[in-house]
């Protein structure tokens, strides 16, 4: 029979080690969540913004190409239009605007709705009824703050007016469920010249 004898100071971690390591780990982690917390956040703000100016986008350059096309603009208080369609247009600002198409498609208005879409009209030459209407912006993405029309120019050349006809068009929105109002503008001058 052989006797083994066992050294006391074998080498290995007390438990003192053992928790100031875990301890060490354990606050590493947290600073690390915290970062991968915010880093996510972060991303879906920027996500929801990116949709909202997505969808701005797509509404402002449909608006842009009827609108540059279009003459006689003319700014609206309220609807439905009681204006004759081929008055020349006329200087202000406001929610709504309409203009004649320049390819005999109808008079086309843009306006705010009342349930905070963007909408486009459509409205017969001939008897002046509504042909069609579509909301350009959607709930679900975007929630539309506010639209906003603004016309220079439209008086004619004859009268004293020098400026090309042109249209300033602002757009407030904010993602849905957030607060963060984000806000497009865009100028569009009329391709026609006002002589």
């Amino acid at each position: 029979m052989s006797l083994v004898l066992y050294k006391k100071n074998q080498s290995g971690f007390t438990l003192i080690e053992i928790m100031v390591s875990v301890s060490i780990f354990a606050i590493i982690m947290v600073v690390g969540m915290g970062a991968l917390v915010n880093v996510t956040q972060s991303y879906q703000v920027s996500h929801k913004e990116k949709e909202v100016h997505d969808s701005l986008n797509f509404v402002l350059e449909s608006m842009t190409r009827e609108i540059r096309l279009g003459k006689n603009h003319r700014i609206f208080a309220s609807l439905p239009l009681s204006i004759d369609p081929q008055t020349p247009g006329a200087n202000g600002s406001g929610n709504s605007i309409g203009f004649l198409a320049n390819d005999g498609r109808g008079y086309f208005v843009y306006s705010f709705g009342v349930d905070g879409k963007i909408q486009r009209s459509v409205y017969s030459l001939s008897t002046g009824q509504l042909i069609q209407r579509d909301n350009l912006s959607s709930k679900e993405i975007v929630d539309i703050v506010n639209l906003r029309f603004s016309i220079i120019g439209m008086n004619s050349y004859s009268s004293g007016d020098l400026l090309q006809p042109a249209i300033m068009i602002q757009v407030q929105a904010r993602a849905k469920g957030e607060t963060r109002v984000s806000t497009i503008q865009t100028l569009v001058s009329q391709r026609s010249l006002d002589v």
